[in-house]
């Protein structure tokens, strides 16, 4: 659609986060894979062996990380590719969240959509 969140690579909050609670209905309860599509831009000498982004699957009601990816900017694209964070049974009160590792080279880390597939 045209539309994704930006985030400035020298960040490394858990800026974007997209809660389950505003998911579509059908994708509140159930087991699911989830999945970020996400792409860098690179800086001007960016290290391949370091972290571009983290993300993954956060419970707020139990305070546990139910999945999550660390990705090298060397694995990282500049167009979007998917990644799976996990597989989890879905709860109103889990949220996704992407946050940029800063140090790397990553001028920016782009986050496209999150979506579920049923497991």
């Amino acid at each position: 659609d045209g539309l994704a969140a930006w985030m400035p690579g020298t960040h490394h909050e858990w800026a974007v986060q997209f809660p389950f609670s505003k998911a579509p209905e059908r994708a509140r309860s159930g087991r699911w894979k989830v999945y970020a599509s996400v792409r860098i831009d690179r800086g001007e000498s960016p290290n391949p062996g370091a972290g571009a982004f983290t993300a993954g699957i956060y419970d707020a009601g139990s305070g546990e990380g139910k999945g999550q990816v660390a990705v090298t900017v060397g694995d990282a694209t500049d167009s979007y590719r998917s990644y799976l964070l996990g597989t989890v049974t879905s709860r109103a009160e889990m949220y996704v969240w992407v946050a940029p590792v800063p140090g790397s080279g990553v001028k920016a880390v782009w986050v496209d959509r999150v979506y579920l597939v049923p497991d």
